[in-house]
C-alpha cells in the first residue's frame, strides 16, 4: 500500500512538472486593458522566423510549434517563451510633449504649432483613452525658481473630454519657455518624479503651496494623475540641438522603462523631431530613440505634416510594434504569428527588443511572439 502511494506521489510530481513546463498552457494576452484575459491558443499553429533588422521573407517555410519546442528542448539550459498580445483600440496611452520654442527655433516654430491639429485629429479619430501633457525643454527664464518638468497649462493635462483639443494643444505649445540650455531628459525625469506625481499630504491642503495642487482634499504634486500605470507612454520631443541634461541616455531609458510593463501590454517609446539633414547632430536623443524603439523626423523639413500624421496614427491607432517581456538569447530564435498563421512583413529589433509590423495587425488579432531564453 505504501509502495503504491509513493508511486502515485511520484506520478503526481512528474505530471505537475510537465504541465508547469509545458508551452501548451494557457497564455496571458497582453491587451493593455485593466485586466489581462487568458486563452488557450492552438499548439500546432504555424510560425516563421523573424530575421533581425530585416523584413520577413514570405517565402520561408513555417515551423510547426512541436519542431520549435523540440529544438529548444534539445538546446541544454534553454526554455521556450511565448508572449501573446491582443490587438485592441480599447487601450490607454499617455503622451508627453517635450517642447523647445526658444529663439533658435524661431523659423521652426510655425511648423511645430501646425502639428497641434494633426495630433488632435488622430487622438479623436481613433477613440482610445488618452491623456496629453506638455513640458518645456528648458527652465523658464522668467521663473528661475520654478521646478523643471511641471506640466504646462490648466488643466495640467488633456483627455478625450476636452471639446476643442486642437486649441488647447496649440495654447500649451505656445506656453513652453526656453532659457537656451536644452535639458529635455532632465525635464522628463522631473515630470515623472515622486515630487511632481505623488501625494504630499493625503488629508490636508492647508500648506499646499504651488506648484502643488489640492485634489480630493489632499495636497498632490503638480503632475498628479497624468501618468497611469495601466497606460502605454509615448514621449515626443521637438528640438534643434542635442540634449544637455545631467541625466544620461541610459538613465533616462531605465527610468522610462520602469514606468511600463510589457507583460501587461504597456510600452514606452520616445520620438523626436530633430535635425537630420541640417544643423546640429543629436546623438543623445538618437540613443534614447533607438533603445525605446521610437522614431525620428527631420526638423529641417519644410512641412512636418506628412511625418507627424504617420507618427500620430502610430501613437493613437492600432499598435504596429510589440515589445517582448524577456530578452531572447538568440535573435534568430524569434518566431511570430498572427492568429496562428504566418506573420506578414515584420522585423525584430534587438536594441529595443521589439517586433514591428509594416502593417499593424487588425483589431482583435492575437500576435504571438516565441523565442528562447538560455541560462539562469
Amino acid at each position: 500500500m505504501r509502495t503504491i502511494s509513493l508511486r502515485l506521489l511520484w506520478l503526481t510530481l512528474i505530471t505537475y512538472t510537465l504541465v508547469a513546463c509545458s508551452t501548451r498552457a494557457a497564455n496571458v494576452l497582453h491587451d493593455g486593458g485593466a485586466t489581462d484575459s487568458t486563452v488557450d491558443l492552438p499548439g500546432a499553429d504555424q510560425k516563421v522566423i523573424v530575421e533581425a533588422d530585416a523584413a520577413l521573407d514570405d517565402g520561408q517555410t513555417p515551423l510547426p510549434d512541436s519542431t520549435f519546442d523540440q529544438a529548444i528542448a534539445d538546446d541544454a539550459g534553454c526554455l521556450p517563451v511565448a508572449d501573446d498580445y491582443k490587438q485592441s483600440l480599447n487601450r490607454k496611452v499617455d503622451v508627453l510633449f517635450v517642447v523647445d520654442t526658444g529663439g533658435s527655433m524661431l523659423d521652426e516654430r510655425p511648423r511645430v504649432l501646425a502639428t497641434a491639429p494633426v495630433f488632435a485629429a488622430a487622438a479623436k479619430k481613433h477613440g482610445l483613452d488618452f491623456q496629453i501633457g506638455f513640458v518645456a525643454i528648458s527652465p523658464d527664464p522668467q521663473k528661475p525658481t520654478a521646478p523643471l518638468g511641471v506640466l504646462l497649462g490648466t488643466p495640467s493635462y488633456l483627455d478625450s473630454s476636452v471639446a476643442d483639443l486642437k486649441t488647447e494643444m496649440d495654447t500649451r505649445l505656445k506656453l513652453a519657455p526656453s532659457s537656451g540650455q536644452e535639458v529635455g531628459l532632465d525635464a522628463i525625469a522631473a515630470a515623472f518624479s515622486a515630487a511632481l506625481t505623488g501625494t504630499i499630504n493625503p488629508s490636508s491642503c492647508s500648506a499646499c503651496a504651488a506648484p502643488n495642487v489640492c485634489i480630493s482634499g489632499g495636497c498632490r504634486g503638480a503632475n498628479f494623475g497624468f501618468r497611469r500605470s495601466d497606460a502605454s507612454l509615448e514621449v515626443l520631443v521637438f528640438s534643434d540641438e542635442d540634449d544637455g541634461s545631467t541625466t544620461s541616455a541610459a538613465q533616462a531609458v531605465s527610468l522610462l522603462k520602469g514606468l511600463v510593463d510589457p507583460a501587461k501590454g504597456t510600452h514606452v517609446r520616445v520620438h523626436a523631431v530633430v535635425p537630420l539633414t541640417c544643423g546640429t547632430a543629436t546623438p543623445k536623443w538618437t540613443s534614447v530613440l533607438t533603445q525605446t524603439g521610437g522614431s525620428a523626423s527631420d526638423l529641417c523639413a519644410a512641412d512636418y505634416t506628412p511625418a507627424v500624421t504617420t507618427l500620430a496614427d502610430r501613437l493613437f491607432g492600432l499598435r504596429d510594434q510589440f515589445f517582448l517581456t524577456r530578452t531572447p538569447s538568440n535573435k534568430h530564435s524569434v518566431i511570430v504569428t498572427v492568429n496562428g498563421s504566418v506573420a506578414g512583413s515584420a522585423f525584430y529589433d534587438a536594441v529595443s527588443n521589439s517586433v514591428t509590423f509594416a502593417t499593424a495587425p487588425a483589431d482583435g488579432d492575437v500576435v504571438r511572439i516565441r523565442y528562447k531564453i538560455c541560462g539562469p
